[in-house]
C-alpha cells in the first residue's frame, strides 16, 4: 500500500479548507451548514478527489488526524478544526449556512436499491384501455402475482378527443411511471 496517498488526500482536503481558497471558493462555503460541517460525499464527487481515493471512508480515514480540519465519523462530514463560523455564507433566509446535515443509515440506500432493482417491468399496452386487475400470465404457480387493482382500468388518452394524432400517451398503474409511445 501507498502510505503517501492518505496523506496526499488529506493535504488536498486541507487545501480546500484553508483561507487561501475559502476566500474565493463561494461553492464550498454555500454548501457549509450552520455548524461549517461539509458532507464528505461532497467532497468525494470533486473529481481530484476521486482520482486520489476509492471511498468516503478512505477519505475520512486520511483527515481524521488532521491539525486543521476535523472530521465527524457519524454523520460522515468535515470542517474546520477552528474558525468555521467566519466563513459560513449567508442563505436566502438570512441566516448563516444551510441545514444541519445528518447522515442516513446505508443500509436504508442499499434497501432502497433492492426494491427499485425489484420493480416489476413495464406492461406493453395492446388495447385502448390498460386492465391492471388482470392475474399474471404465467403458468408457473410458484411465481408471485401483483395484488390487484380495485381502480377502474386507465383508459389510453391518445384515443380521447382533443388528443394529439401524431403523440399516443400512456398512463400506467403506477402513477410513478410514465412514458409516452411513437
Amino acid at each position: 500500500m501507498n502510505f503517501s496517498a492518505p496523506l496526499a488526500l488529506c493535504s488536498q482536503i486541507e487545501h480546500y479548507f484553508s483561507t487561501d481558497n475559502l476566500v474565493r471558493d463561494i461553492f464550498l462555503r454555500q454548501r457549509m451548514d450552520v455548524e461549517g460541517w461539509v458532507p464528505c460525499a461532497m467532497l468525494f464527487d470533486f473529481p481530484r478527489v476521486q482520482s486520489m481515493c476509492y471511498s468516503v471512508d478512505f477519505l475520512m480515514e486520511s483527515c481524521v488526524n488532521s491539525k486543521l480540519i476535523e472530521v465527524n465519523t457519524e454523520h460522515e462530514k468535515i470542517r474546520l478544526r477552528h474558525g468555521w463560523k467566519q466563513w459560513l455564507y449567508p442563505g436566502h433566509d438570512g441566516n448563516m449556512g444551510v441545514p444541519l446535515y445528518t447522515k442516513f443509515p446505508r443500509a436504508t440506500f442499499q434497501h432502497l436499491g433492492a426494491t427499485t432493482a425489484a420493480a416489476p417491468a413495464p406492461r406493453a399496452e395492446t388495447s385502448e384501455y390498460q386492465d391492471t386487475a388482470s392475474p399474471s400470465s404465467s403458468d408457473n404457480e410458484s411465481e408471485p402475482t401483483t395484488p390487484s387493482s380495485s381502480a377502474p382500468p386507465t383508459p389510453n388518452r391518445a384515443h380521447s378527443p382533443g388528443a394529439s394524432p401524431s403523440i399516443k400517451v400512456s398512463l400506467s398503474a403506477d402513477a410513478a411511471e410514465w412514458k409516452p409511445n411513437f
